[in-house]
C-alpha cells in the first residue's frame, strides 16, 4: 500500500478505546489504540490530573487534621519522620510534597530521600491512603507509617535525596519560626518508585519539631508501568 498522503484526508473521524481507569499496556514498536476517555477526549492531559481521573491518586496527611506531629531531636537512618513504602509489582510516582514544620530555635533539616527496598520495620502511626477521586475506584498497594522515632525501619546506606532543605534564620518570620518544604513534580523531575522501594522523609533539629505535612503520589501496578520483555 502507498503512503497515505495527509493532503488527500478529508472528514477524518479520530476513534480511540475507553480506559478510564484500566489501561492496555503494549511493548515497543507495537500497534497500540489511542486512549480516549468517556467523553470522547483524546487522553493527552496534565499526567498528574490524570493520575486523579484515573483513580490512581493518593494523598496522605496528618491524622488529626489540626494536630502537628512531632518529630525527632537528631538524624537516624532508621528512624525516619515518616515513610512510604513500595511494594514489588507496584510503581509510584511522588506528585506533591508538602512540609510545614515550627521551631523554637530556628534550627531543622528536612530530607526527602529514596531507596531501592521497602524500609518499614516496625512501630509507628499507620495511614490509610486516600484516593484522590472520591468514589475510589482503586486502592493504594503501598504502606505509609509516621511519627518520627517510633519507627523502626531497615538501614540503607544508598539513599538518594530527592529534595533538601536547611532553612537559616532570614528564612523565618520571627515571630512564628516557619519553615516549609513544597516539592511538586510540576516543577522538578519525578522518580518512577518501581518496588520494592521507598520515600523515606527526614525531619529533625536540636529540639523537637511540630509538623504538618500532604504527601501525593500516582500508582499503578508495574506490568501497567512497563511490559516484561
Amino acid at each position: 500500500m502507498s503512503d497515505m498522503q495527509l493532503v488527500s484526508l478529508r472528514d477524518v473521524e479520530l476513534r480511540g478505546k475507553v480506559r478510564q481507569e484500566g489501561y492496555s499496556p503494549e511493548g515497543d514498536g507495537n500497534t497500540q489504540v489511542a486512549r480516549m476517555t468517556p467523553r470522547g477526549e483524546l487522553v493527552t492531559n496534565d499526567l498528574m490530573q490524570q493520575f486523579v481521573f484515573d483513580g490512581r491518586a493518593y494523598i496522605v496527611s496528618n491524622t488529626a487534621r489540626e494536630t502537628a506531629l512531632a518529630s525527632g531531636a537528631s538524624f537516624s537512618d532508621t528512624a525516619p519522620f515518616a515513610l512510604l513504602d513500595v511494594p514489588a509489582g507496584t510503581t509510584a510516582i511522588p506528585l506533591q510534597i508538602y512540609l510545614h514544620t515550627k521551631v523554637d530555635d530556628k534550627t531543622q533539616t528536612l530530607l526527602v530521600t529514596m531507596s531501592d527496598k521497602v524500609r518499614y520495620t516496625s512501630g509507628g502511626t499507620a495511614h490509610t491512603p486516600q484516593n484522590m477521586r472520591f468514589d475510589e475506584p482503586n486502592g493504594s498497594a503501598c504502606t505509609f507509617v509516621s511519627m518520627g522515632s517510633a519507627i523502626t525501619a531497615n538501614s540503607n546506606a544508598d539513599d538518594i535525596t530527592l529534595v533538601a532543605n536547611h532553612p537559616q534564620v532570614e528564612d523565618y518570620n520571627s515571630s512564628t519560626d516557619n519553615g516549609t518544604l513544597e516539592w511538586t513534580a510540576r516543577r522538578h523531575i519525578a522518580p518512577a518508585l518501581v518496588g520494592p522501594a521507598s520515600l523515606v522523609i527526614y525531619s529533625y533539629g536540636s529540639d523537637t519539631m511540630a509538623m504538618f505535612f500532604s504527601i501525593v503520589w500516582g500508582e499503578m501496578g508495574t506490568s501497567d508501568f512497563k511490559r516484561s520483555i
